[in-house]
């Protein structure tokens, strides 16, 4: 985590030249194609394993097309502002959770990708989806799994390799594709795949997760 933290606040006077050197994209073509193919925004799922922030960033230069970050908003005012400046600081937006379907079917013919770091607990109050992760029965919010329903966008997994300190690679994913079946509400099958490929990692390399940010605050007993 301290390494996390470190690596993040560098990003705000990190070259371009030095960021691609730090993350690699084994499949980048893959994330052209489909955006090139579709002629539409794609969503990418993404988590706290790794430094997720870095791998935003890099993203935006290596496709050339802006990453906007779809995030919850942080409680201290100071780590706010800091995580604002660096996501937006390579040419791409941050746009609040709960304006994201409202932003993001405005702007659906604007080729980009939309960032979901998508392992995030829910309110206590917000609409959740709840599947077996890592052995406990969690709640994940239920627009990982409605958005790209609801704009009709593909999704995508990115999956984060850490090589050595402050180096990573990525690993493009499909999760899924339109036309999608609306009418099948209970069929949750982007955010399980998502939690499948995530649980995979965490069980191959458990320390690159972000375990302090305290993922299990509810149970289905609370709700």
């Amino acid at each position: 985590m301290a390494d996390v933290v470190v690596e993040s606040i560098k990003l705000m006077t990190i070259s371009d030249t030095e960021l691609l050197k730090r993350v690699k994209c084994i499949n980048l073509e893959y994330i052209k194609y489909i955006i090139e193919k579709e002629q539409k925004p794609i969503i990418a799922l993404t988590s706290h394993y790794g430094n997720w922030e870095l791998v935003s960033l890099s993203a935006t230069l290596q496709t050339g097309y802006p990453v906007h970050v779809i995030y919850k908003k942080i409680s201290s005012p100071f780590f706010e502002k800091l995580m604002m400046f660096i996501r937006a600081s390579k040419g791409g937006k941050v746009i609040e959770k709960d304006k994201a379907v409202r932003e993001i079917l405005k702007n659906n013919k604007t080729p980009c990708i939309y960032g979901i770091i998508s392992d995030q607990s829910p309110e206590l109050n917000a609409s959740k989806d709840w599947i077996d992760f890592l052995g406990i029965k969690t709640p994940f919010y239920k627009g990982i799994e409605n958005l790209p329903k609801i704009t009709g966008f593909p999704s995508i997994y990115i999956k984060v390799n850490p090589i050595k300190k402050g180096y990573y690679e990525i690993e493009i994913i499909p999760l899924s594709s339109p036309p999608y079946d609306k009418k099948n509400k209970k069929d949750i099958f982007i955010l399980s795949a998502f939690a499948k490929l995530l649980e995979q990692q965490i069980y191959e390399k458990p320390e690159y997760w972000l375990w302090s940010h305290n993922r299990w605050k509810h149970y289905p007993t609370d709700t």
